[in-house]
């Protein structure tokens, strides 16, 4: 008896230490990222900008009504504890540092109360790191770390999300059960307030009753009332919600049907069987050729799809595995279904899926340890061990020299070596004993073009091709345009002509004291009609309010060919 608890303490002890440097790991390789004063993609960027026009006040109409979501308001509390500037650009990063923390510390948690032991715990999270960190896609190596670095409102749909399976696990033994009921149902239903695909979480909920109450009458009987205090939760959540909303916008109706329509940017994935498998397939490959996404959406197919059925197979799991598998399987395969609907597979949607996939993972090395007769079970546990490590290695090694690239940039954009950006208003005179990155010279020549920080710019770009200012240099120069609608957005056919009435009727309202267009558009034969009769109109509004100013040169970092944009200044 003394040997076996000696051994459990050396286990527990190994977990515990597992778990502590795979925090200390992840955090190490952001802290390049912590330090930069540049936004880490244009996400940061787009929603330190809405989050300035909410707390000046400005006018949502329905084509803007999604801007008024919890995520802007967490971007509005850093910019007003902050400033509009680089010293709210690195409590954006560390921000995001922390919840990522955070959500390991929940899926060590919850994989602690479902195995009681930490060093499947440990694993959970050290494979859930792994995933993040090693996004393969379309974008190319440096925009995917940018995207899975950045603090997109992804990963507080995650943190709310194992917030409310947490307090819900915690409800169904602990002594204030009907309080955690009540809370996991409350926090579920909040996710949807920071994006459409955080509706994933109560749905889950909802149907996870559903199943409960088909095939396992007695669990279902057993927690009734947990169950009922849980949708009250969520109800009452909803309420709220949209009791916000009607007091920013008297339509709700609308805002529901924009808020869910914004981000679907493809119908072409439903429409036909083929379209919908091959929809799947791109999901699972990020369009990329490389087996390394394949394998591991194997993995995570089969894991997920384990969860659903487990119960089936094993009779002999506690009430605790019974409740909790099903509930995490169809928030899984709820994401899944989420990000595909989406039809555009951008990195940071792939944060939705990972933790559920990660404990997954470790309930069936669990399974087969426990249950395997069939067999050799240390023999197919270590082999399973040796392919996951296997496949990670290959991952981390095709990601780890954009890694490398984008963490040297970065060292150049920390704030010890780029002391300048906290200057308000950022203007750099007189020799800079400092290397000055390209993208801080084009900043601080704007800046010279508009000595009081209250004066705004609009920069017209599109994300096409090679042509294209970041639009995280807003807030890198400490202004904020006098629009909501930015041009980078006019690349999706469902917001095209909404955002262009916005963007007109704005520009004629407010017309910015800067103003920054390309010499050249580069425009899809779909954008031609509407993108044209628009651009004659900017250039006889241009011709009568402003005057040339300048021409500014500009080359995105990896791109060969240099880009003209022509400066005007309001008459």
């Amino acid at each position: 008896m003394q040997f076996k608890d000696k051994k459990l303490n050396k286990s527990e002890r190994i977990g515990q230490l597992i778990f502590i440097e795979s925090l200390v790991f992840y955090f190490l390789i952001k802290l390049p990222f912590n330090l930069s004063v540049l936004c880490s993609d244009t996400n940061e960027g787009f929603y330190f900008i809405f989050g300035q026009h909410f707390l000046n006040g400005t006018h949502f109409d329905v084509s803007e009504m999604i801007y008024t979501n919890l995520f802007v308001l967490i971007y509005a509390l850093i910019i007003k504890l902050f400033g509009f500037g680089t010293w709210s650009i690195i409590a954006v990063h560390i921000t995001q540092t922390v919840i990522v923390l955070l959500i390991a510390a929940l899926i060590f948690s919850i994989t602690c109360k479902l195995f009681e032991n930490t060093f499947y715990a440990s694993l959970s999270v050290l494979f859930w790191i792994l995933m993040q960190v090693t996004p393969i896609g379309q974008w190319g190596n440096k925009m995917e770390l940018e995207s899975a670095f950045a603090l997109n409102p992804e990963y507080f749909i995650v943190l709310f999300s194992l917030c409310s399976v947490f307090c819900l696990l915690g409800s169904l033994y602990g002594k204030k059960s009907l309080l955690m009921a009540f809370s996991a149902g409350f926090i579920g239903a909040s996710s949807v307030m920071l994006k459409a695909s955080g509706a994933v979480m109560p749905l889950a909920i909802i149907c996870w009753i559903v199943y409960l109450g088909l095939f396992n009458r007695k669990l279902f009987i057993t927690y009734k009332n947990t169950f009922l205090i849980l949708l009250i939760g969520l109800i009452f959540s909803f309420a709220v919600f949209n009791f916000w909303i009607f007091l920013q916008n008297n339509n709700l109706m609308a805002f529901w049907k924009y808020y869910f329509e914004v981000g679907a940017y493809s119908d072409d994935y439903a429409k036909s069987y083929s379209s919908f498998f091959l929809s799947i397939c791109n999901f699972m490959t990020r369009y990329t050729t490389s087996m390394n996404n394949f394998i591991l959406f194997f993995f995570a197919f089969f894991s997920l799809g384990w969860g659903l059925v487990r119960n089936i197979f094993i009779k002999s799991s506690s009430d605790l595995f019974k409740l909790a598998c099903p509930l995490l399987a169809i928030w899984g395969w709820g994401n899944i279904c989420s990000v595909i609907a989406v039809g555009g597979y951008g990195s940071y949607y792939y944060i939705l899926v990972w933790p559920s996939v990660a404990i997954f993972f470790m309930i069936g090395l669990r399974d087969i340890y426990n249950y395997g007769t069939f067999i050799n079970r240390n023999f197919l546990v270590v082999g399973t061990l040796i392919l996951i490590a296997s496949l990670f290695i290959c991952r981390i090694l095709v990601i780890f020299p954009a890694y490398i690239q984008i963490a040297k940039s970065n060292f150049y954009l920390n704030s010890i070596f780029q002391p300048q950006s906290f200057q308000d208003p950022v203007i750099v005179s007189g020799k800079v004993n400092y290397r000055r990155p390209d993208i801080l010279k084009l900043a601080d020549l704007i800046n010279s073009f508009l000595p009081d920080k209250n004066d705004t710019i609009y920069i017209l770009s599109f994300k096409n091709k090679t042509q294209y200012l970041p639009l995280t240099m807003y807030v890198y120069i400490k202004r904020f345009p006098p629009t909501t609608s930015i041009s980078e957005y006019f690349g999706y056919k469902k917001l095209l002509k909404i955002k262009l009435k916005a963007l007109t009727r704005d520009l004629v309202k407010t017309p910015p004291k800067i103003l920054i267009v390309p010499r050249i558009f580069y425009l899809e034969p779909w954008q031609t009609e509407d993108l044209t009769l628009f651009l004659n109109w900017l250039n006889l509004f241009v011709d009568k309010n402003y005057h040339a100013k300048i021409d500014i040169k500009y080359k995105e970092p990896g791109i060969d060919r240099v880009e003209i944009y022509d400066v005007y200044e309001r008459n």
